[in-house]
Order: structure tokens, then C-alpha cells, then sequence
């Protein structure tokens, strides 16, 4: 970024011939950061002077720096998206996560709604990448992304939290009604995945395990919100645990209300 001293002294270049002109040939010398700031000044000092025949000279500055404010606004939101956006598979990454659940908690706690927060993880993800490549193995989480993006509701989030581990947040009425819809995911993705496209043949079905736990938000601190959300989490992840340990393509799934019903519930059997 050009140094606060040297915009001055382009300052007092442009004020030696205050004109359009004058400011767009010594724009091209200055960093493009630094343009929305001589922009400023250039303004300020226009406007102090109080001259009536830099009226229009004013009026064309200021069209250029709101130009300018505009490029950079629209820089700032693009990078806010990216930030919370998985670059490969175009679902939220961990911190757009905490930042949907939290909205969906501040519902779900509005309108008592009960929810199913939920951590998948595609199973042996590692011995699939090691058999079909790494791009195949990306190529699988894309599709895997899109598995879930199609069958959500609006009101649902699906993120990709790191590797091969996603997260569900359902709203869900029952315990009962979240394992029934995360067993249908877990059914069909066993027959669903045969059909994915790859960049090679013969590319075997993927499954995945699941840990549930069904809750009704009781309490939002937005100031330790992610503090809370971390809790959830680990409920969930230790079901996840769980259900590797159970031979994997499976889901445990685990009620507020009643913490000692635990459900097992297996994907296929083949």
C-alpha cells in the first residue's frame, strides 16, 4: 500500500492542476489499495477550500470514490463467503457451520422446535483414496455433498466440518423421525453411490457412519455460542465414535430427554 506521506505529495501534484485529468494520470502511479484513501483526501481538500468552480471537479471525484467503495464492499463480501465456504464441495466449511447453527438454534429455541444435529464420517475413506487416487477421492466428496444438498430441506444445513467428516442440523419433531431419515440417507447412498460418475472405472459404493443426538434448545448465549455448539457436538461425535466402533456403516443416535436410549440402526447388511 503506498505510504500515507507519499499520497500527500501526490496530493499537492494534483492541487498544482486540480482537474480530472490530472487525478486519473496520477492514479495510475498509486497502489490500487490505496486508491479509495487519496480518493478521501483528494475530496476532503476540495471541499475545504470552498471554491464554487471545483463544483463539478467535486461531483466527479465523489462518483469515482462511491466506484471505489463499491469494488471494495463487494471485495469484503466475496471474501466473508469464501471464508465460510468449502472451496471443493460448495457447502459451508466449519466456521460457515457455526455460523448457520447458530442461526438454526436461535429458531429452533424461538419456536421450541426439537433438532437433530448429526456428524458423518464416509467410511475408510483413507483405504479409498489409496485404491482410486486422490482426485477420485475428491470426486467422492463432491458427489457426497450433492448426495445430501438434494434431499435437505431449506431449513436444514449440511457442512463439509474437515476430511471426509460431514455435519446434519435437522429440525425433527421426533427422536424417532430424525433416525428414520438418517437410516433412509444412510440406505440409500449404499445404491445411490454405484451410480456416481468418476474420472475412472469400477469405483466401488461408498458408505458412511453416523452419530445422532436428538435435543430441544433450552438456551442460546450468543456470547459462548460456539462454546455451546461444541458441547452438541461431542454428544454427537461420540455417538459417531460409537457406531465405528460397531462396524461402521451404521448410526448411533442418542435422546436429551432420555440419555440412557441409545439406538442402533444398520445401513445395510451386506
Amino acid at each position: 500500500m503506498t505510504p500515507r506521506i507519499e499520497l500527500g505529495a501526490y496530493l499537492n501534484v494534483f492541487l498544482e492542476d486540480p482537474s480530472i485529468e490530472t487525478f486519473d494520470a496520477i492514479s495510475e502511479g498509486i497502489d490500487p489499495d490505496s486508491l479509495p484513501l487519496f480518493l478521501d483526501l483528494t475530496c476532503s481538500t476540495i471541499l475545504e477550500q470552498r471554491d464554487p468552480s471545483n463544483f463539478d471537479l467535486l461531483l466527479a471525484l465523489n462518483e469515482k470514490r462511491n466506484l471505489e467503495h463499491k469494488k471494495m464492499q463487494e471485495q469484503i463480501d466475496r471474501l466473508r463467503i469464501t471464508s465460510t465456504i468449502d472451496e471443493l464441495t460448495g457447502l459451508p466449511n466449519r466456521r460457515g457451520f457455526y455460523q448457520q447453527m447458530e442461526s438454526l438454534l436461535s429458531i429452533a429455541l424461538r419456536k421450541k422446535s426439537p433438532m437433530a444435529l448429526t456428524f458423518l464420517d464416509i467410511d475408510h475413506f483413507k483405504f479409498f483414496n489409496d485404491t482410486y487416487g486422490h482426485k477420485v477421492g475428491d470426486e467422492a466428496l463432491i458427489q457426497f455433498g450433492d448426495f445430501f444438498r438434494k434431499r435437505l430441506r431449506d431449513s436444514d444445513l449440511v457442512a463439509r466440518f474437515g476430511g471426509e467428516e460431514f455435519v446434519l442440523g435437522l429440525y425433527d419433531p421426533t427422536f424417532i423421525g430424525s433416525i428414520e431419515r438418517i437410516h433412509q440417507f444412510g440406505q440409500d447412498i449404499n445404491e445411490d453411490s454405484l451410480s456416481w460418475k468418476y474420472s475412472v472405472p469400477d469405483v466401488k459404493n461408498i458408505s458412511f457412519s453416523a452419530g445422532l443426538y436428538w435435543f430441544i434448545p433450552s438456551d442460546l448465549n450468543l456470547d459462548k455460542s460456539k462454546e455451546q455448539i461444541d458441547n452438541l457436538l461431542a454428544k454427537a461425535d461420540n455417538n459417531l465414535y460409537v457406531a465405528k466402533n460397531a462396524g461402521r456403516n451404521a448410526l448411533i443416535a442418542t435422546d436429551e430427554k432420555l440419555p440412557t436410549n441409545t439406538v442402533y440402526r444398520k445401513f445395510s447388511y451386506d
